[in-house]
């Protein structure tokens, strides 16, 4: 399961597989008051914890009575309450300490952002490349406070960028560059994907000058990657202007591929209930089956659902290995 959240709506998706074992994609979309959630890597998002818990026990269909267990989910944020950005640092450090003490002092140094309250995550992205994705302590806390209350544990938690480009990424396999332009929830995200890893990333407030801005952009990766051109991009958003892909297409001179319900049945092969709006598609392609953790996967989440349920395992063994010593 996966709920995602934005500005304007939020949406549950599950994955499942019926009684003969077909799978299954669910999801559910509730609009959100203006002025409920307002995207920021440093200020609070959530204006009223309340109001948005009620709307989310309505879409989920969970019960006002206070929660017995913890059901684990992917929580999907907005790309501008996340900062992330990739770093060239020569040879990472090989220990995980190392590297995060390394992060921390070149985003304390060159990022104008309070690393001092931050919660930062990183992974290597390529030979002398890392990718790091950094937000307010108590802005994930908001985020982790109202799932809790209700029941849902975050287990990833993850900018939509994250997931729309793994999509992106199925769609083209092959080693040519592929980018991935993210105008949902007010923003501007525009990554690119060379062999699978991402080689350049730019966020941004969504203004009226779209194309502008992405014109910027492809020239700012051109100058620093001459020898990979951008073929191919994959465009998602909300409210855009009818002409907007054709004239990216006409003017930069590239092929413009829409992520939507007909990508995620293509590459799932799995049916969907229903037409999926474009705020729906990241929450569902956080479900992505069968895909192991890679430079596109940071978590941001610091739950602990994972250990404690493979700790209960392990005691419920332990317990049986007695009952079995016992009847012996």
């Amino acid at each position: 399961c996966s709920v995602k959240l934005g500005p304007r709506q939020a949406t549950w998706a599950e994955w499942s597989k019926g009684w003969r074992g077909r799978p299954r994609l669910r999801f559910r979309v509730v609009d959100l008051p203006p002025g409920l959630l307002t995207p920021s890597p440093v200020e609070p998002n959530i204006s009223d914890a309340e109001a948005l818990k009620v709307l989310l026990r309505g879409l989920i269909g969970l019960p006002a009575s206070p929660p017995r267990s913890q059901r684990p989910i992917a929580l999907v944020l907005p790309d501008l309450c996340v900062r992330t950005l990739l770093l060239a640092v020569g040879t990472p450090p090989s220990r995980p300490r190392e590297l995060h003490a390394l992060i921390r002092w070149r985003l304390g140094k060159e990022a104008a952002f309070p690393v001092a309250g931050a919660r930062i995550v990183a992974q290597v992205a390529g030979r002398s490349t890392v990718l790091a994705a950094m937000a307010g302590e108590p802005v994930l806390r908001q985020y982790e406070t109202v799932c809790d209350e209700l029941g849902l544990a975050p287990v990833h938690m993850e900018p939509a960028g994250f997931a729309l480009a793994r999509l992106a990424r199925a769609l083209s396999p092959g080693d040519e560059p592929v980018g991935c332009l993210n105008l949902l929830d007010d923003g501007f995200t525009l990554m690119i994907l060379h062999a699978g890893r991402p080689v350049f990333m730019r966020t941004k407030v969504r203004t009226t000058q779209v194309l502008a801005d992405l014109a910027a952009s492809l020239a700012l990766y051109g100058d620093s990657h001459p020898e990979a051109a951008l073929r191919r991009l994959h465009l998602i958003g909300e409210g855009m202007e009818p002409d907007l892909a054709p004239a990216i297409s006409r003017e930069l001179d590239l092929e413009v591929v829409g992520l939507g319900g007909a990508e995620l049945r293509r590459v799932w092969r799995a049916p969907l209930s229903g037409d999926l709006p474009p705020e729906a598609v990241p929450a569902v392609a956080a479900l992505a089956p069968g895909q192991p953790p890679d430079a596109l996967r940071l978590n941001l989440s610091h739950s602990r659902h994972q250990a404690i349920g493979r700790a209960c395992a392990a005691l419920a063994a332990v317990s049986l290995l007695l009952i079995g010593l016992g009847v012996w």
